[in-house]
């Protein structure tokens, strides 16, 4: 009798112990919550301004992301919208002056972030760096031509020229218009070139 009586308290640790791990359940095979995903973030656009042979003597322009004083080549971000700029320059072709004034609208937009959904992110939409060439005779085309990006030619006449410039969705639509005279009068100070 000794005997079971030592066994018997053992015995109800283990009976006790049994019935605590069965009435707790823990599921380990399924997923967590599911969350909503973020939405991506929309792309940024970045603006610049270059020439090819002939530096413009006078450049007005209505975005704001310039400032008075710009360096040609850098890039300077931009919200997306449509704006106006306008350019005028000489140079010689042989001997004889040449003057030219150029008019100009472009419109940016951006790549878009993908939505977000149910336990995933959306992706980010990619930066896009834009160009807008100087040249006495328009833009230059073939210097648009980078990496990524597509140009498409709209409307070529001797006094307007059309692009399309994408970087994926986003990019520029520009318009630039020969003039016959200068705007520099009507404008006013314009930006200055480092």
């Amino acid at each position: 009798m000794k005997k079971l009586i030592s066994i018997l308290p053992l015995k109800n640790l283990m009976a006790g112990l049994l019935i605590a791990l069965c009435g707790c359940h823990v599921d380990v095979y399924n997923d967590p919550p599911c969350y909503n995903g973020a939405n991506g973030r929309n792309g940024n656009a970045f603006i610049g301004l270059n020439y090819t042979k002939f530096m413009p003597t006078y450049i007005w322009g209505n975005n704001p992301a310039f400032p008075p004083t710009f360096h040609y080549g850098s890039s300077y971000y931009s919200n997306p919208g449509t704006y106006q700029l306008y350019y005028e320059g000489f140079f010689f072709n042989h001997d004889a002056r040449t003057d030219y004034f150029w008019d100009v609208t472009y419109e940016i937009w951006v790549n878009y972030g993908t939505p977000g959904g149910p336990c995933y992110n959306g992706t980010n939409g990619a930066d896009s760096y834009l160009t807008l060439w100087l040249d006495p005779y328009g833009p230059e085309v073939e210097r648009y031509n980078k990496k990524g990006e597509s140009v498409n030619l709209i409307k070529s006449t001797a006094n307007e020229i059309v692009l399309e410039v994408k970087s994926g969705e986003g990019g520029m639509k520009i318009t630039y218009h020969r003039l016959t005279e200068s705007r520099k009068a009507e404008l006013g100070a314009g930006m200055i070139a480092e």
